[in-house]
C-alpha cells in the first residue's frame, strides 16, 4: 500500500482514537483545507513535542505529537516519536499499536526505521506480557487493547501534576533546536535626520525568552553645537545588547523589548562643510513586533531609540548628547 492510499485510513483511525491533548492543556488547532498551513502548524507542534520529550514530560509529548498527526496524518516520523513517547510514559500497549501503524506504511521515511521498530514491537510484547504497561488515562482507563488491566509490576511511577500554565506553542519558542537568529533592519524615518539607518544583527537564544547578541550598521543624525548650530553626521556602530520576549499571540506574533550599549564611529560636518571624525558611546532601546510567516522567517516592525553619549565636533567642541528615534522594518531568520 502506498503512503497516499494509507493516509485517509490513518486519518480515520486518528479521529476515532482518544487524544491526549485535552488532558494536558495543549489545544490542537483544527486542520484546514490549506495543506501548507497544516504542515506549518504541524512543525510547531512537532518541535513542542520534542521539547517535552527532552524534558521527560512524556504525557505532554504524547499530546503534542497527537496534534501533529491530526494536522499531518501521513507523517510516519511523527508516529514513531509518538510511539516512543507512549512507551516512555508507560503505556506500552498504545506504544505497540503506534509502532504497528507505522510499520504498515511502505514509504522511504518508514524503511529507515523499520528494523528498529520491529525489534521494539517484540520487546514491548514481552513487557506487556509481564504486566508492565499502564494506560495514561486519556480514554476510559478500564481496558486497553488486550483485555482487562492487571496491576503493573514495573514501569514509571505515578503521574506528575500538570503545570499551572498550559503549554502553548510559541510561548516557549516553537523550535527548541533553533537557537540562532539573524536580523536585517532598515530605518523608515528618523526624528533627527533624513539619512536612513540600517543594521544587521546576530542573536543567540539563552532561554525561552531571552537572547544575547550584537547589531552592526550605519545611521544618520543631527547634533547641536554649543552655539546652537546644527551639525549633521553619519556613522557606523557596533552595539551589543539583550532582547527579552515580552508576550506572544497564537505563537505567530511575538512582542519583544531590547536594548544595549555600544560605540559609534562617525563624521560630523559644520556649517562651512568642514568634516571631522568623531566617536561616542551609544545606547539603544527598542520595542519590536515579529510576525512569523514560516518556520524560520519573520517580518519585524520596530520602534527604536538611540542615545549618543557625547561627541567632539569639527572645532574640538563638545556637542550635546542627542536622541535619534526611527521606525524600522526588518526580516528575521532563525536557524
Amino acid at each position: 500500500m502506498r503512503r497516499a492510499a494509507l493516509a485517509p485510513w490513518v486519518a480515520v483511525i486518528l479521529l476515532l482514537t482518544p487524544t491526549a491533548a485535552g488532558a494536558t492543556g495543549i489545544t490542537c488547532p483544527t486542520p484546514r483545507g490549506d495543506q501548507e498551513w497544516n504542515k506549518s502548524e504541524g512543525r510547531r507542534y512537532f518541535s513542542l513535542g520534542n521539547t517535552m520529550f527532552k524534558a521527560k514530560r512524556y504525557e505532554d509529548a504524547v499530546a503534542a505529537f497527537e496534534c501533529v498527526l491530526r494536522l499531518v496524518p501521513y507523517s510516519m516520523n511523527t508516529r514513531h516519536r509518538l510511539a516512543e513517547s507512549y512507551e516512555m510514559a508507560g503505556d506500552l500497549v498504545t506504544a505497540r499499536e503506534q509502532y504497528e501503524l507505522a510499520l504498515a506504511d511502505d514509504s522511504p521515511e518508514t524503511e529507515a526505521l523499520r528494523p528498529g521498530m520491529k525489534a521494539k514491537v517484540a520487546e514491548l510484547e514481552r513487557r506487556i506480557a509481564r504486566g508492565e504497561s499502564r494506560p495514561l488515562g486519556f480514554g476510559s482507563g478500564d481496558e486497553v487493547g488486550d483485555g482487562p488491566r492487571t496491576p503493573p509490576v514495573a514501569g514509571p511511577g505515578p503521574r506528575r501534576p500538570l503545570p499551572p500554565e498550559p503549554i502553548r506553542p510559541g510561548f516557549h519558542e516553537d523550535f527548541p533546536e533553533v537557537r540562532h537568529r539573524l536580523d536585517l533592519n532598515l530605518g523608515l524615518g528618523a526624528s533627527s535626520s533624513a539619512a536612513p539607518s540600517y543594521s544587521l544583527g546576530y542573536f543567540f537564544r539563552q532561554s525561552p525568552r531571552m537572547a544575547l547578541g550584537v547589531d552592526v550598521g550605519g545611521l544618520g543624525f543631527n547634533l547641536s553645537s554649543p552655539g546652537g548650530a546644527t551639525l549633521p553626521g553619519k556613522g557606523y556602530f557596533v552595539l551589543p545588547g539583550v532582547e527579552f520576549m515580552y508576550l506572544q499571540f497564537a505563537g505567530l506574533i511575538h512582542v519583544s523589548v531590547g536594548g544595549g550599549l555600544g560605540y559609534v564611529f562617525a563624521q560630523i560636518e559644520n556649517a562651512e562643510k568642514v568634516k571631522s571624525d568623531a566617536h561616542s558611546g551609544l545606547g539603544s532601546f527598542y520595542l519590536a513586533m515579529d510576525y512569523r510567516f514560516s518556520a524560520n522567517f519573520s517580518l519585524r516592525f520596530a520602534l527604536r531609540y538611540r542615545f549618543f553619549l557625547g561627541m567632539t565636533g569639527p572645532d574640538d567642541e563638545t556637542v550635546d548628547s542627542s536622541t535619534t528615534g526611527s521606525y524600522e522594518l526588518g526580516v528575521t531568520y532563525r536557524f
